[in-house]
């Protein structure tokens, strides 16, 4: 009978120890005394359907917000979500990371909103109420702080090579993790040196199998980018001349061509025609074709502007949205260089640095 009984206050303490473990959020704001949370999830999947899962959303009081979630269903351990912050006077919004854990009650902290705001300096962010929370309070530590090296002007390879080195060692610890390959995904389409180590290590992970949704997912954005970089390689353009005929890369076959793309509402543009000049001057009668696109949202800017200025070579009107995309571009003015074969020689903001390039390609 005393056997029993002990065993029945096991499997009572067991039962209630498990009833009391249930799944909550904390947050510690203390530089807002009062605003909004939102909990947002979505997979892959949903993010392919433009759909989301909105979990929960609750007010900032006094600087703290306190939410069960044991109304979430978590097919694994960890669910890595989305908060969105915002004060009430929406003067301050932030997107930040949270993941929230099966039967764990997870501590989150926020403050530097001051310097924030004020540009100086990124959120500060704790993770805690799990070895999970903390392991991944010290990765979105690492990832912000390589990130700040980039905005100051950092050496891109070496910070990327940090940025690899830290998502491998979480990914290691918890491969179910969906941040590391958000990172990178962030970062894949504007990175404009596909020899860069984020890009290797994308290679690295197309060799390796995962059931990882976000896995899969950055292999595909890693693909498109890399199916786009060899697109970027060739030349490919579509534009009209003043008087509305069609120009393309076909009518440019077999000769060297110097693509200029600019914008009539930018002075930098207009300052270096005579430069354009100059190159066209020197090259042209030994083969060199140039060929002006503007990418001046406004036609009407371009048309006034032809009525007071011609030029000696090419001078078209393209799609801004479609060329830059499809060359990675933002800054203008901006050149590119291509073989006879319309295969990309070399390409700058600078035309005089295209000239070294511009002799090798003749001679061939």
């Amino acid at each position: 009978m005393k056997r029993l009984l002990i065993a029945l206050t096991v499997i009572m303490s067991l039962v209630m120890s498990s009833c009391g473990r249930h799944s909550a959020i904390n947050i510690d704001i203390p530089e807002l005394s009062t605003g909004k949370v939102y909990i947002v999830y979505a997979d892959p999947d949903q993010i392919s359907s433009r759909q989301q899962e909105n979990i929960a959303e609750a007010d900032i009081k006094e600087g703290k917000v306190e939410l069960s979630l044991d109304s979430v269903t978590f097919t694994k351990k960890i669910k890595d979500c989305t908060i969105t912050i915002v004060n009430e006077e929406r003067r301050f919004a932030c997107n930040l990371p949270l993941p929230i854990e099966k039967g764990k009650t997870i501590a989150m902290t926020v403050t530097g909103i001051k310097e924030y705001l004020e540009s100086k300096d990124a959120l500060r962010v704790s993770y805690s109420g799990s070895k999970h929370a903390e392991a991944f309070s010290e990765f979105w530590k690492s990832i912000n702080d390589s990130f700040l090296e980039i905005a100051k002007g950092g050496d891109l390879k070496s910070i990327s090579e940090k940025q690899v080195a830290v998502c491998k060692d979480f990914l290691k610890k918890y491969p179910d993790s969906a941040y590391p390959y958000t990172v990178i995904i962030g970062q894949i389409s504007s990175m404009s040196d596909v020899n860069n180590p984020l890009m290797k290590y994308c290679e690295e992970l197309s060799t390796q199998e995962s059931d990882n949704k976000w896995h899969n997912f950055l292999i595909t954005a890693y693909k498109d980018r890399m199916t786009k970089e060899a697109f970027a390689k060739k030349m490919v353009f579509a534009a009209k001349d003043k008087d509305g005929k069609d120009f393309s890369e076909r009518d440019f076959k077999g000769k060297v061509t110097l693509l200029h793309f600019w914008a009539v509402q930018s002075p930098k543009c207009l300052e270096v025609f005579a430069n354009i000049k100059n190159i066209y001057d020197k090259y042209h009668s030994k083969g060199l074709e140039i060929v002006s696109i503007c990418i001046d949202p406004k036609i009407n800017t371009w048309i006034e502007w032809n009525k007071t200025n011609n030029l000696s070579w090419y001078n078209l009107l393209g799609d801004g949205t479609i060329l830059t995309q499809r060359y990675s571009f933002n800054d203008i003015p901006f050149y590119m260089l291509f073989d006879k074969e319309g295969q990309i020689v070399s390409k700058s903001n600078v035309i005089e640095s295209l000239e070294p390039g511009i002799i090798q390609s003749l001679e061939k």
